[in-house]
């Protein structure tokens, strides 16, 4: 019964999915819900172009076929290292402040920002980060972006090759094709270029799921389990370390091994024993760990859970990050600030009606599953020379990988719907991917902050029960049609398929975004440094100097002065200078934001602060980041280069 049970609702969530993902794609900068009737008509028509050319494979009868996989895989991993190359990532604060520490750590500097106090969870991953920059340092590697994104992605591609050859007793013809599919699915690559904690994720999810299917495989005995027991323990108990979120894919390890027919209750006891201990384990070692660098948390200090509980609920957003919501009642203590925020969290929810609630659950759900590809954090993405690329990826979003996504989400419903009506020996694996998929669905639906980033997680399910499904699928359609009608079912598929291409390429784009030329530094909203816990300041009658060298046009120069005291920002003066010309642009100083508007043409530019009679004045123009690892534009003071120091500053288009 636990078992059919957990099959029936890991396949509403999965079918809940398909039909938000198939009805409420979102173009790049849109953040409104709502139905595009003409990315349905496009991800239909795409998605059975797809099936048809897929099913004319399978059919296809030639010696050279054996290789086609073989061939893919290698040709994906060029791609993937071309684009990891050629693509930059500019940092988001977190990926900032992370990289920033991690390279502290690696040159033995353990002044902690203050950011990790309120943000602890972040306190592992940036202890593994600055192992792998020692390890740098050690090889005498200088270009730590770079190298860590090869790492990552590298990481990435061994757990996909491990996944597959572990599936390949479950799923023995489509075990190369579970690689393509994971290799040319572009977010795990662009996952890559982002150096935070979301690709161990990916990578920690791959192996469990591979440590899974060996487990899961009939009349294994706990002789030969238990080495498997441990190991996937230990990978579990890493990745919770890593990324809290993972503790959802532990409670669907337990809860398979608790249902799976696999098991006696001794085998089962010592497998949940083996985790548990695991887990307490691989946390004592972290926690040591941080200790050993000189962190200690600050339990008043730490953000509370509740915040994004209480983000996720507020009804004039989609459940997602909030600025007045993460920063509310931020002056007070951890414990005063979760009441005010648990009594503001009550009010919203008992504002709502019942449709009210399922209405919110269905934004929430679909800001983060609606588009398969990744857009909040990644909208600052360029190429190498200042080249844009947003508007090529919304397009190739929309009329290659939303179709994708959307036919991988229809074939897994399909594969689990396969599992429920007739259990096979990979009923339990499906069952644990299934479980786990509905957890993370549930957890953001129902409780948590929601960010496309964080579905990330749950892809490697639908791409592995997708491909089951759509062999399935297709194994339906040979059964069901006349083979002296197969040529004419591929005839109207390839034709509607070119139909939905042209249709997509023409669809219209209100919200065709700006595209980012340049970025450089990051926002350190969350504090300065631990021990003066203060950020950069301007100092009194100096001159603060960047060399800019733009190699695109551009139309907006954006900066950020931070909340700056508006008396001192009276007496401070910014201009932007074409070096070519002698052209000069006056900015403001208005508190936050601000931004120069012209046309700016590729060439050198001079960035110009220079400040009046004022105190040391707070600014976010420039952080003292103590590090000389963050490859970016020197600031001067007064002709002198300040070590350590960087700017923050965007070309948009």
């Amino acid at each position: 019964m636990f078992r059919k049970a957990g099959g029936i609702l890991s396949l509403i969530s999965v079918a809940l999915l398909f039909f938000i993902a198939l009805f409420t794609y979102r173009d790049i900068g849109n953040e409104k819900v709502s139905l595009n009737l003409t990315q349905v008509v496009i991800n239909i028509l795409i998605g059975i172009l797809f099936l048809t050319i897929i099913s004319l494979y399978f059919r296809w009868q030639s010696t050279i076929k054996k290789n086609i996989p073989n061939l893919l895989i290698v040709l994906g991993i060029i791609i993937q290292i071309i684009l990891v190359i050629r693509l930059e990532m500019p940092f988001m604060t977190d990926v900032g402040y992370v990289f920033t520490q991690a390279e502290r750590l690696a040159a033995n500097n353990q002044n902690w920002l203050h950011y990790f106090y309120i943000y602890p969870n972040n306190v592992n991953v940036t202890m593994l980060w600055s192992a792998f920059f020692k390890l740098f340092n050690i090889l005498g590697i200088s270009n730590h972006v770079l190298a860590a994104k090869l790492l990552q992605l590298l990481l990435l591609d061994i757990s996909i090759y491990c996944l597959s050859k572990r599936l390949k007793n479950s799923f023995p013809d489509l075990d190369k094709w579970l690689m393509v599919g994971m290799i040319f699915y572009l977010p795990f690559t662009m996952m890559a270029l982002f150096l935070y904690s979301d690709i161990f994720a990916l990578v920690i999810f791959n192996l469990l799921i591979a440590c899974m299917a060996k487990i899961l495989q009939p009349g294994r005995s706990l002789k030969e389990n238990w080495k498997w027991f441990v190991l996937t323990a230990f990978i579990l108990g890493i990745g919770v370390a890593l990324r809290s979120n993972l503790g959802i894919v532990g409670i669907a390890v337990g809860l398979t091994i608790l249902i799976a027919k696999e098991f006696n209750w001794k085998e089962k006891g010592t497998f949940l024993a083996i985790i548990i201990a695991g887990l307490m384990l691989i946390s004592f070692l972290f926690t040591n760990m941080a200790a050993q660098n000189n962190f200690v948390q600050k339990p008043q200090e730490v953000t509370p859970s509740v915040r994004y509980v209480n983000m996720s609920w507020n009804p004039n957003t989609n459940g997602e990050i909030d600025g007045a919501d993460a920063w509310a009642w931020s002056d007070l203590p951890k414990n005063e600030r979760s009441k005010k925020l648990t009594t503001e969290l009550k009010d919203r929810i008992s504002n709502y009606s019942i449709l009210g609630l399922g209405k919110h659950i269905v934004k929430k759900l679909s800001f983060m599953y609606a588009t398969g590809f990744i857009h909040q954090d990644f909208g600052n993405l360029y190429e190498q020379d200042h080249k844009p690329i947003w508007k090529s990826i919304q397009l190739f979003s929309r009329i290659i990988f939303q179709p994708i996504y959307v036919l991988l989400l229809l074939s897994s419903a399909f594969a689990l719907f396969k599992m429920i009506r007739s259990p096979k020996q990979t009923e339990s694996l499906i069952l644990f991917m299934g479980i786990s998929f509905l957890g993370t669905v549930m957890f953001h639906g129902l409780l948590w902050e929601v960010r496309d980033r964080y579905a990330v997680i749950t892809l490697p399910v639908v791409i592995i029960l997708g491909t089951i499904g759509i062999r399935e699928i297709l194994d339906w359609i040979s059964k069901s049609s006349m083979l002296t009608k197969k040529w004419a079912l591929d005839t109207i598929g390839i034709f509607i398929g070119v139909v939905g291409v042209i249709i997509g390429i023409f669809a219209s784009s209100p919200n065709a975004p700006s595209e980012t030329i340049m970025s450089k530094g990051y926002y350190l909203y969350a504090g300065g440094n631990e021990k003066s816990n203060e950020s950069f300041k301007l100092t009194k009658n100096a001159t603060y100097k960047v060399d800019i060298n733009l190699n695109h046009e551009a139309k907006t120069f954006n900066y950020t002065l931070g909340w700056i005291n508006t008396d001192a920002a009276k007496k401070i003066q910014i201009q932007l200078r074409d070096k070519s010309t002698g052209k000069k642009f006056k900015g403001t100083t208005n508190q936050n934001f601000n931004a120069i508007k012209a046309n700016f043409k590729p060439g050198s530019y001079e960035l110009i602060v220079t400040t009046g009679k004022i105190k040391p004045t707070d600014s976010y123009l420039f952080a003292d980041v103590e590090t000389s690892a963050l490859h970016t534009e020197h600031v001067m003071r007064d002709n002198k280069v300040l070590d350590g120091v960087i700017p923050f500053f965007q070309f948009i288009n």
